[in-house]
């Protein structure tokens, strides 16, 4: 119990003051409620020291499981040449709560399997000094197992997916929500969580698996440790954050920075996602 606690103080000690280890959060968007979006989670992967540690977002799509992003779970293998999933000890799952300073200790939960999909990868693309402009992400895509079936409530609840059957017009030039808890404009840290509207685009030209979004002028998305939230229109996900592209003009590489977002299209992994979970089962 006091390990979980000390978990707990932790995570916002690390929020608050150890933003640059975090990937991908909210830019330009607003304080939002858990009761809007109830199905939003709080990814948290240890790491053996606070500086390791790193955040992502996640949807609840049934009782028994937790969509996120695959980056979100994985690390490189020994070899350098593939991406495992880590151990499910390592994650904890955060769930019920706007703030994340008052997230109780039974709130946090575990998941007993991580179920990362079997064609993940990761290529960076390198910027300037040092840094990348963007990361090319191969199925990047993972479903968390949770050790016991979650209780329904009005601040924890499953979110509906995009149907495989659906067309990408489905989603094509639509506004959607994409939630999270995170860094904000200039990467200001929040324990709050935030909620943004994007335009998805009219016509989806990103490559097979991904809806590539314009952050726009002035910028709007998800930017550092929204990686793996949800996208959602009218209460249905059609996207997970994945990465993002910069802008090469700039420098110091703000959340701001983006010129560009890609989200995992659900329509297209929506037969992987039923065969390896009971979403249909619940649905």
């Amino acid at each position: 119990m006091k390990c979980m606690q000390c978990i707990i103080i932790w995570i916002v000690i690390f929020q608050l003051s150890q933003q640059e280890a975090l990937q991908n959060r909210i830019i330009n968007g607003q304080v939002a409620s858990i009761e809007d979006y109830p199905y939003q989670v709080l990814v948290v992967l240890r790491g053996n020291s606070i500086s390791d540690w790193n955040s992502c977002g996640g949807s609840i799509i049934s009782k028994n499981y937790i969509l996120t992003a695959g980056h979100c779970v994985t690390k490189q293998s020994n070899n350098k040449r593939t991406w495992d999933h880590v151990p499910a000890e390592v994650l904890y799952i955060f769930k019920g709560y706007s703030s994340l300073s008052k997230v109780p200790i039974q709130s946090v939960i575990q998941p007993r399997k991580i179920i990362l999909h079997p064609g993940y990868n990761v290529h960076h693309i390198p910027g300037p000094n040092g840094t990348w402009l963007s990361e090319h992400l191969v199925n990047d895509i993972a479903l968390l197992y949770l050790k016991n079936p979650l209780t329904f409530s009005k601040t924890i609840n499953k979110i509906r997916l995009a149907s495989q059957d659906e067309p990408d017009s489905s989603f094509c030039g639509k506004t959607a929500v994409v939630t999270g808890f995170g860094l904000t404009f200039h990467d200001k840290a929040t324990e709050y969580l935030h909620a943004v509207n994007v335009t998805l685009p009219a016509v989806n030209k990103c490559e097979s698996g991904f809806i590539c979004v314009s952050y726009g002028i002035p910028p709007r998305g998800s930017c550092r440790g929204d990686s793996g939230g949800p996208v959602a229109i009218n209460g249905k996900q059609y996207g997970i954050v994945s990465s993002g592209a910069y802008r090469p003009e700039f420098s110091k590489m703000y959340c701001e920075d983006f010129k560009s977002a890609y989200y995992v299209n659900i329509i297209y992994y929506r037969k992987w996602i039923s065969e390896n979970s009971d979403v249909d089962e619940e649905n």
